[in-house]
């Protein structure tokens, strides 16, 4: 008996709470928990699917929030000690490897080429300013610039 066809095309609902519920559960208002979870957001864990959704810690981390402002902290003080406290969650976009990618030869050689741009430059700045240092210890009629066309 064949296995039934799974049907891929529908989307997967990502399991957490919603901005709505975290700010309910911590007892302020969603605009506030809006504004912290754009402030504070790397301490929250917020995923995006079709909706931002939250893990249950968020409310914990919200609720010290609360707590702080409450006891006057100022934003920097609060993400200092969230630093210290909870850990920091980082989105990274993953992306698939084609024939397209340059090889390690090919990345190697760029980055070659572009530090032997860097010291050309580096040189030419270097002599500039030797050239600058040259000029300024001409007297000051030599150091006139002559206008083209005229002799």
């Amino acid at each position: 008996m064949p296995e039934p066809k799974r049907n891929d095309n529908k989307r997967r609902t990502v399991a957490g709470l919603s901005l709505l519920e975290v700010s309910r559960r911590v007892g302020i208002p969603e605009t506030t928990a809006r504004r912290w979870a754009h402030r504070f957001a790397p301490y929250l864990g917020g995923r995006k699917g079709r909706a931002w959704n939250y893990p249950p810690e968020a409310v914990t981390v919200l609720q010290r929030i609360k707590e702080r402002v409450g006891q006057g902290w100022e934003s920097e003080e609060i993400e200092r000690e969230l630093q210290a406290t909870f850990p920091a969650t980082l989105e990274v976009e993953l992306t698939t490897t084609t024939n397209q990618t340059p090889g390690l030869p090919v990345i190697l050689a760029r980055i070659a080429d572009a530090l032997e741009r860097l010291e050309r430059q580096g040189e030419l700045e270097r002599r500039v300013e030797t050239l600058e240092r040259a000029r300024g210890s001409l007297p000051w009629w030599a150091r006139l610039t002559r206008k083209k066309g005229k002799k």
